[in-house]
């Protein structure tokens, strides 16, 4: 049990060091935008150096950015023809976070306690000099 209390203590030491940008988006997800909107074909025969996405050898892809925080998203998507027109189906999606976004060893801790280490950050901005300590909860 003591390893989750230090587990624990590490989480909120490094949530309370993170730019608060990055607590929005851990709490409320990302507000994502299309760099120029515009969807590419990737074909991992010819260009070596990409991978195969969702099994596909070539698929179409799109990346966009978090206008909050600057995580950037690539999509992956299986081309198809539904009756003469071009169909995207979404096989894969792949996240590339912004230095320090994420807290190492932390695993996937409650989302409480990010939602609480937002709320005192914001609270602590409407009321720096009389906010009174809340009694933590064991």
């Amino acid at each position: 049990m003591s390893e989750l209390i230090e587990e624990v203590e590490n989480f909120l030491a490094a949530l309370a060091e993170m730019p608060g940008s990055y607590l929005e988006c851990r709490s409320m997800l990302h507000s994502w935008s299309a760099a120029d909107g515009k969807f590419t074909i990737v074909d991992t025969n010819v260009e070596t150096s990409r991978r195969r996405r969702g099994g596909e050898a070539v698929y179409a892809e799109r990346v966009l950015t978090c206008t909050r925080c600057g995580m950037e998203r690539s999509d992956a998507y299986r081309m198809t023809s539904r009756r003469g027109h071009t169909a995207l189906q979404k096989i894969d999606a792949r996240y590339t976070p912004p230095e320090g976004y994420y807290v190492k060893g932390s695993g996937k801790l409650s989302k409480d306690l990010l939602l609480g280490a937002k709320f005192d950050a914001d609270l602590a901005e409407v009321t720096p000099t009389r906010r009174r300590a809340r009694k933590r909860v064991s």
